[in-house]
């Protein structure tokens, strides 16, 4: 995994905020899993914008985007946080990789 940088007058500052994942077909066992490894995950998009209250009067009723409906099932983020060492990013990400290789 890279961590982003910017560069400020040749001092090098990380830029960390979240990754985000998809995961298709496994979401609630992927969820089970992290929370027993106690690794924190966010869904910041559990509907469409379409469907959040503000945004209801903009759209007709009938309007759908199917593939953003299911990508808002399936993806979550995963924090990454200044407080997180690379050897903490590390273990976090072997982590979730072991999940996928059970």
């Amino acid at each position: 995994m890279n961590i982003p940088m910017v560069n400020h007058q040749n001092q090098y500052e990380e830029i960390r905020n979240e990754i985000s994942a998809h995961i298709q077909n496994c979401l609630d066992t992927f969820q089970k899993f992290r929370l027993e490894k106690n690794i924190q995950s966010m869904n910041y998009n559990r509907s469409p914008l379409y469907h959040q209250e503000v945004f209801v009067p903009c759209t007709h009723k009938d309007f759908s985007l199917l593939n953003t409906e299911q990508l808002c099932k399936e993806v979550l983020s995963l924090p990454i946080h200044k407080e997180f060492n690379k050897k903490s990013m590390g273990q976090i990400m072997e982590t979730i990789k072991s999940f996928f290789t059970l």
